[in-house]
């Protein structure tokens, strides 16, 4: 995890969302940690390398994240597009909780789910 230099803040039509941290990254995309208005943890998948194939797969992913509820799933809880001066591209939200380590776990859900 790495500390951003400066938080930044992402909007949709009904929330706003800090993100403080660099989780992690893999080839089309980051996720961050944060936190919502509320105050609790959230981390957020940011599509951040372009192509239409990498756009489309993202939109299928959110789409069916939005779709399905299971145990083993996460939970979307927003999306949207960031038009931050330094994060932009599409994104959605999902609940963060602590494992047995107490390191955060991006959309883990389920009955101990924060």
């Amino acid at each position: 995890m790495t500390k951003l230099k400066s938080p930044v803040d992402i909007e949709t039509a009904f929330a706003t969302y800090k993100l403080i941290e660099l989780l992690g990254e893999g080839g089309a995309g980051r996720v961050y940690g944060g936190v919502d208005s509320d105050g609790s943890s959230i981390a957020v998948k940011v599509l951040t390398s372009g192509g239409n194939e990498k756009r489309r797969r993202f939109k299928n992913e959110t789409y069916f994240l939005l779709r399905n509820r299971h145990q083993n799933i996460v939970t979307v809880l927003d999306h949207g597009i960031a038009a931050s001066a330094d994060i932009k591209g599409p994104f959605y939200v999902i609940p963060v909780r602590l494992n047995i380590d107490t390191r955060p776990v991006p959309g883990a859900n389920g009955p101990d789910a924060i």
